[in-house]
């Protein structure tokens, strides 16, 4: 079980992230701060798949440009469903152009690369990219899409994102949601 790091709080945030021990912190900091939550058993549920609206919630609440009153005409974004406010706020300021003219990507898994795009796109202007270390030459390279090279490149000489082992960045593999609160 984690239980929280900030002084004063000594209550269990969640009960199973020792299977991501590596985001356990960003994870308990973001939960502090209302940014994650987990599910009625106190499970963050580390692993699971992350989906496009999660992230695009996390990356809402972590910039504070959640607007109610946002709008957005994506099919496959309902008025009435929890992302809704969320999705049309991140397509106020341009964080979220869909992944098409129609369909916002709303239930669909979240690739690494696009993970890292949004991630990029909700920090430019916001913060530096500092060079901490070279590019990496990752063997599957090639299936980064060319939308998705530099900011794959950003945030990994900045040290804010990592390969998965063996060389490989795996841009099409699905992010989970350990990775999603970690890059936040």
């Amino acid at each position: 079980a984690l239980v929280s790091t900030i002084p004063g709080i000594n209550e269990v945030l969640f009960n199973d992230l020792g299977e991501a021990q590596w985001a356990a912190a960003a994870i308990s900091e973001l939960a502090v701060k209302g940014i994650v939550s987990g599910d009625e058993n106190k499970n963050f549920r580390p692993n699971d798949i992350l989906k496009r609206e999660e992230f695009i919630k996390m990356l809402v609440d972590a910039m504070g440009i959640y607007d109610s009153r946002a709008k957005c005409d994506f099919e496959d974004v309902e008025e009435d469903k929890w992302y809704y406010s969320y999705i049309a706020s991140a397509y106020k300021h341009g964080l979220v152009n869909g992944i098409s003219d129609t369909l916002a990507g709303v239930g669909q898994p979240l690739s690494r690369q696009d993970m890292v795009v949004l991630a990029v796109r909700a920090a430019e202007g916001r913060m530096e990219f500092a060079q901490k270390r070279e590019m990496a030459v990752f063997a599957d390279a090639e299936g980064i899409s060319e939308y998705a090279k530099e900011a794959v490149e950003k945030l990994y000489v900045s040290g804010i994102v990592n390969g998965m082992g063996e060389d490989m960045f795996m841009p099409h593999g699905t992010a989970t949601r350990a990775q999603g609160a970690l890059i936040i």
